[in-house]
């Protein structure tokens, strides 16, 4: 009942993705839902007041302000340069090491360029893909060894933080703008982000994300791959 994700040994935590993995396959075919959301809030400070290790599945209609967001920006790197943008991304970020803290064969986290939050995580899958529900158990495997860690480095900075999934949205479900998704699957690179939340991080002005983050990414990087997580 009192046990943490992270307490978790690896296999326990590819279950818990697993059942993720299922319920979205299992929602994906309800046609009137545009967005599966996965995400887990951990500690008071994340709006956590459930004492038992948990997570949530929400199911909408419409898809959420900042994925509507990704697949935009996605979708216009593609047309210009017909390359996914996150691919890319993660080339830069592997190729320059210095924002990386975990790396598998199968998947890479690094703390992004212009990071919302001090030590704020992105977990991607070095091999492209759009959707998190086309992984196959092996690959789980994997990604629950790397998140693991992840979360322990994460845990010795704040006990606090958002655990969420970017997974691609309802294919069966009318697109967005009109158009098929016909680029999707070339376009978006599913992946998940780990927003850690401190009680002095300050936010400039709600409606517009100016947010204030006083650590570099480069540093938090360091930082997080020196914590010993054993």
């Amino acid at each position: 009942h009192a046990t943490s994700l992270t307490s978790l040994p690896p296999e326990d935590i590819a279950r818990a993705l697993q059942m993720f993995r299922q319920r979205i396959q299992d929602l994906k075919n309800d046609v009137r839902f545009r967005y599966i959301q996965v995400f887990k809030n951990q500690g008071l400070l994340a709006g956590s007041f459930i004492e038992h290790a948990h997570s949530h599945l929400v199911a909408t209609p419409v898809i959420p302000r900042r994925l509507e967001s990704e697949l935009r920006w996605c979708k216009q790197h593609y047309d210009l340069k017909e390359r996914c943008l996150y691919c890319d991304i993660v080339r830069q970020e592997v190729e320059a090491g210095t924002r990386l803290v975990e790396r598998s064969p199968e998947f890479v986290a690094f703390c992004p360029f212009a990071p919302r939050f001090a030590y704020e995580v992105w977990v991607f899958p070095v091999t492209h893909g759009h959707r998190f529900e086309g992984l196959d158990d092996p690959a789980l495997a994997g990604l629950a060894r790397v998140l693991r860690a992840v979360l322990r480095r994460v845990e010795r900075k704040t006990s606090d933080y958002h655990l969420v999934l970017h997974t691609a949205p309802n294919e069966k479900s009318p697109p967005v703008w009109g158009l098929a998704w016909e680029t999707l699957p070339f376009d978006f690179h599913w992946h998940i982000e780990v927003l850690p939340r401190q009680a002095d991080v300050a936010r400039l002005h709600r409606e517009e994300e100016f947010y204030v983050n006083p650590i570099p990414p480069e540093e938090a990087a360091r930082q997080l791959r020196d914590t010993p997580i054993d």
